[in-house]
């Protein structure tokens, strides 16, 4: 029992931190979506997307714990799949698929 217990000490943070990450992403894509309804313009938002993906990466004073206040995370520091589990927005290519389908 002791060794459950010392193994859910472990786990609860990085599972509850999993659920926070998972619930800001989702929140972008209905962002997105909001945006769209209210805009009645996908295309806008589709190309605005685009450009700011191509903007160059801050490095200079940058740091991870300033995520959340960017439109698109600005550094990637783990493999693909790794990431978009400890990332606070979704891929870009994702967000942009899913407005071309509203559209």
């Amino acid at each position: 029992m002791l060794v459950l217990y010392i193994l859910f000490l472990i786990l609860a943070p990085i599972i509850s931190l999993l659920i926070q990450l998972a619930v800001s992403r989702s929140r972008e894509y209905l962002a997105d979506a909001t945006a769209v309804v209210l805009t009645r313009y996908p295309q806008g938002l589709i190309g605005a997307l685009e450009k700011i993906s191509n903007y160059p990466v801050p490095t200079a004073n940058y740091s991870t714990a300033m995520n959340h206040f960017y439109i698109i995370e600005p550094k990637q520091n783990f493999g693909e799949m790794v990431e978009s589990w400890f990332s606070t927005h979704p891929p870009v290519a994702d967000r942009i698929a899913k407005l071309r389908q509203m559209a």
